[in-house]
């Protein structure tokens, strides 16, 4: 319930693609915590929130939704404990 995965565009335009199936988990985005639920948001969504642990997801700084170095510092603030970044 702790873990957020924070992504710079809808979960289907990313390397997660059009199933948000993750073996036992489901990406559900913006969804409510749950068992076998992982949240999803686009990174500008999160502002403001946190999570214990937070994935950053397809992290690319020539994408121009990663460029912004205000904005990623912004999204790895996110996480309390635990950061992961995925690059893509």
């Amino acid at each position: 319930e702790g873990i957020v995965v924070l992504g710079g565009y809808e979960v289907a335009q990313t390397s997660v693609g059009s199933d948000p199936v993750l073996g036992a988990y489901r990406l559900v985005r913006e969804g409510k915590p749950g068992p076998g639920i992982i949240r999803y948001y686009r990174y500008m969504r999160f502002k403001g929130l946190e999570a214990d642990a937070a994935i950053l997801l397809d992290v690319d700084e020539l994408d121009p939704e990663w460029a912004d170095p205000l904005g990623r510092a912004n999204a790895m603030s996110r996480a309390r404990f635990m950061l992961y970044l995925l690059e893509k």
